[in-house]
């Protein structure tokens, strides 16, 4: 694995994250919607209980499943985090955290140190070299 590739795993499992609580949000809104049907003739159905049962377990699992992810995550961030604290300069240090632990952009991170994007990316390069060993 790649430094660049071991700092990016925050950002990965974070937008799977995201995903899985629009899938949520899309599933509760399925399961809760009520739908009205207006015809001439009355007509006796009975709603299958079960089935809703069945898509709250459903949810209940997806639930579980994000709040494993948000535990990884919270895992990947302190090894991170760790990582980057062995880097030796402090202005390696920042842009590695507003890119790798913030997801900042690089406009972002090149206005926040002060220094021109073109920059910006050679200083990233050299802080990606200083974190090679630590990864492996």
């Amino acid at each position: 694995m790649t430094a660049k590739e071991f700092l990016s795993r925050a950002y990965r499992a974070e937008q799977r994250i995201h995903c899985k609580l629009a899938q949520l949000i899309a599933l509760s809104d399925l399961v809760t919607r009520i739908t009205i049907t207006l015809d001439r003739v009355p007509v006796s159905t009975s709603r299958d209980v079960h089935a809703t049962d069945g898509n709250i377990v459903k949810m209940v699992a997806l639930k579980d499943e994000i709040d494993q992810d948000i535990d990884a995550l919270i895992e990947y961030k302190k090894e991170i985090l760790k990582t980057i604290r062995h880097v030796e300069n402090p202005e390696h240090q920042m842009i590695l955290e507003l890119r790798y632990l913030c997801y900042k952009p690089w406009e972002h991170i090149a206005s926040e140190i002060q220094r021109s994007v073109s920059q910006t990316y050679k200083l990233h390069e050299q802080a990606l070299r200083s974190v090679t060993p630590a990864v492996s």
